[in-house]
Parts: C-alpha cells; structure tokens; sequence
C-alpha cells in the first residue's frame, strides 16, 4: 500500500500523559482522532509530542496539533514537533476541567477549578459568556479576580485562533506569542505585510518576514519586500557600530539578501538597482505603526559619496552635535572666587603634586562649559576628577557613568553619589522602559560628571545631552583607546577628533608604580609595541594551542587565583560570547568548579539550556526594574554581578507553584521568576566588551589564533587594563601581536565629528 503523506500536518488528539518537562519544553504522549500515519507508512494510534508552551494539564485534554514530522535516531521513531498546540473547547464537564485547570487562566488554580465545576457544571463557559457575575457568587472569586478571568479567557480563545492561523505560516509558538503581546492586530498585519513587522523592537527580521511571505504568496519584487530588506541590513550595520552605510555597498548586500529566482528573471541588473533606489528614496511606509521611524536618510560627502542612513539615526547625530555646540558656548554658572585660588587651596590637602596635565583638567573644568578628560589606567583621571570637584565647591553636582560597577567606583574613590547613566535617565522620567521624554531635562544643577564615556553610544549619548540644563557644567571622562560602544556611533573618538571640544590628556601613570608590568604593556600596546614584557608575578602568559588545552589551563589556574585573590577580584575574559573558547562554554566550564554542589538534588531553574543553582555568580545582561519584596522594585544594570542566594518554589494566589530565586545585587536582594533568566548569564566568564567599565584584581585573557576574526588592538587593551594588579593570559603569543597589530579604533562609519565642525561653524 502506498501512503500519501506531508511532512507537515494537524490533527486533534487526547493527551495520555507527559513523558518529559524541563521549563517550557515539554514531551507528551497522545492518541490521535484520525488514523495517522508517519512518512514510512506506519499507522500510530499513539505518537510522542514535543514542543515549547505546550498547555500545563495533561489530565486527557484535548488538543489541536500543528507540527512537522521528524525522525528520532536516539529512539528510532518518527515523533511530532509541534509547531501549535491549542486546547480544543469541549462544553462538557471534561472540557470545562481541561481549560480552567490547563494554567492558561488568570486567577483559577486547581480548587477554583473545582468550584466552577459544582456550581456551573457543562455551563461554566455559558455563564462565562452571558452572565459573568455569577461567578461571584463562588467563594474567593472577587470582581476584580473575575475581570482577570474574563481578560484572560477572551485573550486566550482569540490567542487559539491567532496560533491556529499563524502556526500554518511556519512561525513557531514562541515567536507568535511574542508578536501577539506586542501586535494585537497580528493576524491582519502579517497576512496584509509582515515586513510591516521588520523593526528591531520586534526583533522580527528581514529572513523571518520574507519566510511568512512567501508562505502567503505576496509579490517578491515589491518596494515593501526591498525597503524591509534595506531596513534589515542598515539594522545589522549600526549593530556593528557604524551609523551609515555607502551605497553601493548597501545596493549589493540588498541585492545578495533580497534577490530570489523570479526575480533574477524579471528584472535586469539595472532595473535591480532601480527597484533597490525606488524603495530607498520613494519613503515606503512599513505600516500605519512605522511611518514616522523607518524612513531612510541619504547624504552625500565631499568625495561625492551617497551615504545611507535611517532617518532616526541620521537626525540623532545632528541633533547630538548641535547639542554639544549649544552646551559648550553657554555660560557656565560664575565662581564665587577666583580660580587659581581655589585650585591652590585643594592642593594644599593633598600628600602629593598633582601633574601639569591634571591641573590644567582642573582649570578647564572650572573655566569651560565642557570638558573632556582623556588618560589611559592609572593616569590619575579619578584623583583629578575628585580635586575638580572639591576645587568646585558645590554639593550640587550629579555623577554618572555607563556601568553600575564604574559608577560604585567613582563614588568610592571621590566620596560623592554616583548612579548609573540608565538610572539617572529613569530617575528623573526622562527614559522609562518603553519611552523617551525629548523634552524633560535633568534638575538644575552646578555640574555633571560622565565617566567611562568610551562606552557611550549615539542613542544615549544624544538623550542624556539634550536632557542636561543650560548653566551646567560638563566633565566627559575616557580614555579613547579603550574598546567603542556595542551600540551604533563612536561618540568619544569623534568629540575629541571633531577639535571642537576643550580636550585634556593625562599621560603620566600614577595608579601603578613605574615597576608594574600592567602599567608597561599597556602603554606598549598604545604604541603598536607587539612583543609585551612578561613575568611570573603580574603579567603572565601561559601557552595553549588548542581548545582543550585552554579549557584545561583555565581550570587549574582559575580556582588558584580565587582562593588567593577572592572571587569578585577575578574574571575570565574573551573576545566572543560563543564558540568553544568563548565566554559560555567557559562559564560552563568554571561553574560546576567553583560552585560544586550536588545537581540532581539542589533546586534549579533553567533558562535556554542554561541551568542555575543557588551559589552561583550571575551578571545582569539587560537594564531591567526586578522585585525587591513584592511591591517595590529597583533598577539592576546591564553588566552588575550577584549571586543565586536561594531558589524555592512560590505559590501565587491561583494556586500554582513557580520557582523563584533570590538574587543579591550590590548588597541589595531580588526576586527573580523564572523568565527574569533571559536577563542573566553566568559570570564566571564574558566577553571583553561586557567587561567594559569594570575593574578586577585578576584578569584572565583568552588569546587564540582561532580569535582572529575580533582580535584588534583595543579589545587586547581593554581586556588587560580591566586588571588594577595582575593579568594572565591563557593562549597564543602569536593571537597576542595579530591582535595588537590590527587597530582599527576610528574604523565606524560615523560623521558625528563632522556635523561636530558643521554646528560650531554655523553657531
């Protein structure tokens, strides 16, 4: 007998029972309502389910299946990826059980389950519908618990149709729950035009958009297909740090993206290139919802090159130099005396001389507007900062910096608050966690302080300086050879290059004595100097050429210098997130040795095949508000590292039990529910560019050869000037000089220096 049969198929069936459960994935058997019969013909009158979000009762509820077929060589078996699983709505008594008790309602756990069932019967969803104040009269149901039931009895039979329809489009369950939070309309939007959904709130790109597509059969060569596409690569382009991109440059990676078989057929080379240009220059709109943010902007430069940017990046790097500009000519508020006296009076408290270059930081702060302070580790930045301010005299001043670490330092080391520059924005409601304020403005105060400002970024950088109030003075504090911002433009490079803002350089190293080998190499890789000093004491290289001989260093080198140093004092570094020698797999390696306990029997939660553990070290990958005590919650930063205290189950008022962890950050406890874990990675390891702001005892550096593709001369310098004692690199010399000798520092296709020189010319 030959089967007819689709890879793809739906079908209604009865969970028997759950094989298999870890977070949201889940594996369950179920008897199919059809004969169904997998790609060898085999009949199945029970088939193995197994798919992320599948409903939380398993006690015979009816489902609807949409899934793909797929082998099992482990069991060797054909099972069911599910791609949708709805509950199916039965009105009888096993379907009012199946949907109240399924986890899916707001407010109803296991005994309200019960009690709708005594009092309402087959009827419970009749009542639901046409009398919902009935359910009052059940004990425990109040008006307030019932309009959360009714909420969420309405999202979810739209929600089942939502996935039903859109489960067939090749979307998975996860990606249109995702959609649907954010996107109520979902359904008409994607089918209408999904590249309408192509923006990076969404995180819904170009190659996922274009799949739904052509599942609908919409018209390849459209403007909207190649605007979404333009849309796409300029995305991933300022991802990357650059701010514009040329276009020929653009047309060819559209062309490489965008170009399907039809199209190459229909169209010539030169009506490609017009179609790419139409979408750019025609202002497409991506919907109702994108009209106002996602129009593209060109500009051409003295060498008659067309440059491509989109119009919100474009605008915010005008708008940020003419910010700059305005700020920097304003008046600062007028000193009481004068200021050499002031100057010299500080002096008078201190044990040493400051620097020629450290006191000439001081009069510009005093005397300017603006002022940035540029010095490579150890140069005295924060003692100078420290003596500008006390040189001052005012109270009223506001410190800042990009990480919550740098900022803790900076106000150990002056003596003054100091917060992170997310919280300061938060603070004072010019940001919140879905909005900008362009028009708030921070407090009227004498002076702000911006440390780490390497790290700053177009998109806050332009927030913060238009939010500052006219009459304050400004002290930017970096040093230019650090690593750029993960985000688009190269903010301090471009202020000091632009010669348009006082600009001060420390050059004489204090923080290490002359003897320190940190201090030396990292004034050698400055210099292009590939070959650095080492020695057994505070700059070491251990040798390993493969990955497992790093894994293996590490591990015998790592748990020493914790014992010897303690571990907030130490950390892994390494140029990527992934790969076998990239700062997962090396957390992998580090947690079950540094935090050894007994796995099966401790209380865990896990999070994309990341299991945690109480005692673990943990970073903050994401600014986010968390739980404090059930009422309050704090702002915890991007980069700030804690540890798991304490994972224990919480029963919530509906009756379900949900893993909750303890985390304690800065001194500080929080409670975490299982999806605060998107936010959090071990910290153990990172990456260099997360180290950013940060400072260590330690710094273990990963050099391999096999890191050729991010090996450059900041990510080296950063990575050891991260250390304030000692650095071990852990890899290959030769990883060491490629990295040293490839510097491209100014390399972002930025013009913010330009329209820097532009502002100051026309004010």
């Amino acid at each position: 007998k030959e089967f007819a049969f689709d890879k793809n198929i739906k079908f209604d069936g009865e969970v028997r029972r759950t094989i298999f459960q870890k977070g949201n994935f889940k594996i369950i058997s179920v008897r199919p309502n059809i004969n169904l019969y997998d790609p060898d013909g085999i009949e199945h009158s029970e088939v193995t389910v197994l798919g992320d979000n599948l409903p939380k009762s398993t006690d015979k509820i009816e489902l609807t299946i949409t899934g793909h077929w797929e082998f099992s060589r482990r069991y060797n078996t054909w099972q069911i990826k599910a791609h949708v699983a709805t509950l199916k709505l039965d009105h009888g008594i096993d379907g009012v059980k199946a949907f109240f008790g399924s986890g899916l309602i707001k407010g109803v756990g296991p005994k309200t389950t019960e009690q709708i069932i005594k009092k309402f019967g087959a009827d419970a969803f009749k009542v639901l519908e046409e009398e919902p104040k009935r359910y009052t009269e059940i004990r425990g149901i109040t008006k307030r618990k019932l309009k959360a039931i009714l909420e969420s009895y309405k999202e979810n039979i739209q929600f089942q149709n939502v996935l039903t329809e859109l489960g067939d489009l090749g979307l998975s369950p996860n990606t249109i729950i995702r959609l649907y939070k954010e996107v109520p309309d979902l359904t008409q939007v994607i089918r209408e035009n999904p590249f309408s959904l192509c923006h990076k709130g969404l995180n819904f790109g170009f190659m996922m958009a274009d799949g739904v597509a052509q599942e609908l059969g919409l018209d390849p060569w459209s403007e909207e297909r190649y605007a979404a596409a333009i849309q796409f690569i300029l995305i991933e382009n300022e991802m990357n740090g650059h701010c514009y991109m040329p276009i020929n440059e653009l047309i060819d990676k559209v062309q490489k993206m965008a170009l399907t078989e039809s199209i190459t057929e229909r169209f010539s080379t030169e009506e490609q290139y017009d179609l790419i240009e139409r979408s750019l220059f025609g202002h497409v709109p991506f919907g109702e919802r994108m009209q106002s943010v996602e129009y593209f902007n060109a500009y051409e430069d003295e060498d008659g090159r067309l440059l491509i940017y989109r119009y919100w990046t474009r605008k915010a790097e005008k708008d940020l130099a003419k910010c700059l500009v305005q700020l920097n000519n304003q008046d600062s508020k007028s000193m009481n005396i004068q200021i050499d006296q002031r100057i010299k009076k500080e002096i008078n408290k201190l044990d040493f001389h400051p620097a020629k270059e450290q006191l000439e930081a001081v009069k510009s702060f005093l005397q300017n507007a603006v002022t940035i302070m540029t010095g490579y580790p150890g140069t005295g930045k924060t003692t100078t900062l420290k003596l500008a301010l006390d040189a001052l005299g005012s109270n009223n001043v506001l410190l800042c910096s990009p990480t919550g670490k740098a900022a803790r330092r900076m106000s150990e080391q002056t003596g003054r608050d100091a917060m992170t520059i997310h919280k300061v924005l938060y603070q004072y409601g010019i940001m919140s966690q879905s909005s900008v304020d362009h028009n708030a403005r921070l407090p009227d105060i004498d002076a702000i302080v911006i440390d780490e400002a390497s790290m700053l970024d177009l998109e806050i950088a332009n927030i913060l300086f238009k939010a500052i109030s006219k009459g304050t003075r400004i002290l930017i504090v970096g040093d230019p050879y650090q690593l750029p911002s993960i985000g688009a433009g190269n903010v301090l490079y471009d202020m000091i290059h632009s010669g348009v803002l006082p600009v001060i350089t420390l050059d004489v190293v204090f923080r290490q004595n002359e003897t320190s080998t940190v201090a030396e190499n990292a004034a050698r890789i400055r210099r292009a100097k590939s070959t650095l000093d080492y020695n057994e004491s505070d700059f070491q290289f251990i040798q390993a050429n493969t990955p497992n001989e790093l894994h293996a260093q590490l591990v015998a080198v790592y748990k020493l210098v914790v014992e010897e140093v303690g571990q907030d004092e130490v950390i892994c570094l390494s140029p990527f997130r992934r790969r076998n020698t990239g700062a997962e797999e090396l957390n992998k390696l580090l947690r079950p040795i540094m935090n050894p306990i007994d796995e099966q029997t401790s209380p865990s939660i896990t999070h994309k095949n990341v299991t945690f553990f109480p005692g673990d070290r943990v970073m903050q990958t994401k600014n986010v508000f968390l739980e404090i005590d059930g009422f309050e919650t704090d702002l915890v930063n991007n980069g700030d590292i804690g540890t798991i205290v304490d994972i224990y189950k919480n029963i919530d008022e509906s009756g379900r039990d949900h893993l909750v962890a303890v985390v304690e950050f800065n001194d500080q406890s929080f409670h975490l529910i299982e999806d605060d874990f998107k936010n959090l990675d071990h910290a153990y390891a990172t990456t260099v560019h997360k180290s950013q702001g940060s400072e260590f005892h330690t710094v273990i550096l990963c050099l391999q050869k096999s890191h050729y593709h991010m090996l450059r001369r900041n990510l080296v310098y950063t990575g050891i000037t991260r250390a304030s004692k000692r650095v071990i690199i852990i890899g290959q010399k030769q990883a060491v000089a490629i990295g040293i000798s490839k510097d491209d520092t100014a390399i972002r296709n930025t013009l913010l220096d330009n329209e820097l020189q532009f502002a100051d010319k026309m004010a």
